[in-house]
């Protein structure tokens, strides 16, 4: 029996193994991260790291580095939590930073917040301080709170991990120790702690 045209051996290499595929992933990529950008140009002074953050830092307030006109955890918190990621599980390139109230005085609402933790839609949010545990409580629809240092799954979507005010604990050796204490609750899922 002859074979038609849908039954012959095509003798052109796969897209998926051409490249093709790669190209294509990139290409998807690239597209989300523009539609990332548009979605979330009213909130970019709350914002710095990756929009497609696979974790998401939440701050109540700024810092001093950011009221000096750093980016959201640009101080000490934010390179310790850089330091710490490798052992979460974690790459900078994944990381996303949000600032609830920036230095102007402009504040993120917990339906603006929900918006953006939708968009960038991480796996891990963790919340730095009290504030911001509140907020990303609010956001999204946990009724009570999480203790801090317990991973907490939420209805849309991300666990969220509270720190007990992560950059006043970094002021000393104890506190350094109590922040990673919670702070290494937050790791990748399906990572061991």
């Amino acid at each position: 029996m002859a074979r038609g045209a849908m039954g012959e051996k095509s003798t052109s290499p796969s897209p998926v193994r051409a490249g093709g595929y790669e190209e294509r992933r990139r290409a998807y990529q690239a597209m989300l991260e523009t539609r990332a950008r548009e979605m979330l140009k009213p909130y970019e002074e709350h914002l710095s790291g990756s929009l497609q953050a696979t974790l998401l830092a939440v701050k109540g307030g700024p810092g001093a580095t950011e009221l000096a006109g750093g980016a959201p955890l640009s101080g000490p918190d934010g390179k310790a939590l850089e330091k710490s990621l490798p052992r979460l599980g974690f790459d900078s390139a994944e990381v996303g930073g949000c600032l609830i109230e920036t230095p102007g005085g402009a504040s993120l609402t917990g339906d603006d917040l929900a918006l953006v933790i939708a968009v960038i839609d991480p796996i891990v949010v963790v919340a730095l301080d009290r504030q911001a545990l509140l907020a990303c409580s609010q956001a999204l629809g946990i009724e009570e709170p999480p203790a801090c240092g317990v991973p907490t799954a939420s209805r849309l979507g991300p666990v969220v991990v509270a720190v007990d005010g992560f950059e006043q604990l970094l002021s000393t050796p104890e506190g350094k120790r109590k922040a990673w204490a919670q702070l290494r609750r937050a790791q990748r899922p399906g990572e061991p702690y």
